[in-house]
């Protein structure tokens, strides 16, 4: 009687340490999460992200018309992610609407959404797009002139 009463005993302690180290761990699991919450981005869906990385490209753009886009895969030897780059594309397609948006270079302006280039002067973009540099418009958004046939 007085072993089972032991082996109970050190059981019970030891379910007692397994629960305090699972409870130590879910106050640090939820101090860590509420250390990088951030209430203003909750409703900063990526579609609203791209829509707010690409609004100050609109204001240039005339009202309608075909429009050319090129991004990282356009340009030979440049490392891209293909399910980013087409995703960027529609979301692109979307916003300039109604403009048409279009892949190539063929187009009076040409979008170039190009955030991972690393260049150190408009002639060096020039020279990688193969266009003639407009503008900027930061992380990676520019407006070139297009080749038109």
């Amino acid at each position: 009687m007085m072993k089972s009463q032991t082996i109970r005993n050190i059981s019970l302690a030891f379910l007692l340490i397994l629960c305090g180290i699972a409870l130590f761990s879910n106050v640090q699991l939820f101090f860590s999460v509420w250390k990088s919450w951030n209430l203003s981005a909750i409703n900063q869906d990526p579609s609203t992200l791209w829509e707010n990385r690409i609004e100050a490209v609109r204001d240039d753009l005339p009202e309608e018309g075909e429009l050319g886009y090129i991004s990282e895969m356009d340009i030979p030897g440049m490392a891209y992610n293909a399910i980013d780059t087409n995703e960027e594309y529609v979301l692109t397609q979307y916003y300039l609407a109604p403009r048409l948006l279009i892949r190539g270079k063929n187009y009076p302006y040409v979008i170039g959404n190009l955030a991972d280039l690393n260049v150190e002067s408009t002639t060096q973009l020039e020279e990688l797009t193969g266009l003639e540099f407009v503008a900027s418009y930061g992380n990676g958004i520019y407006l070139f002139r297009g080749t038109q046939p």
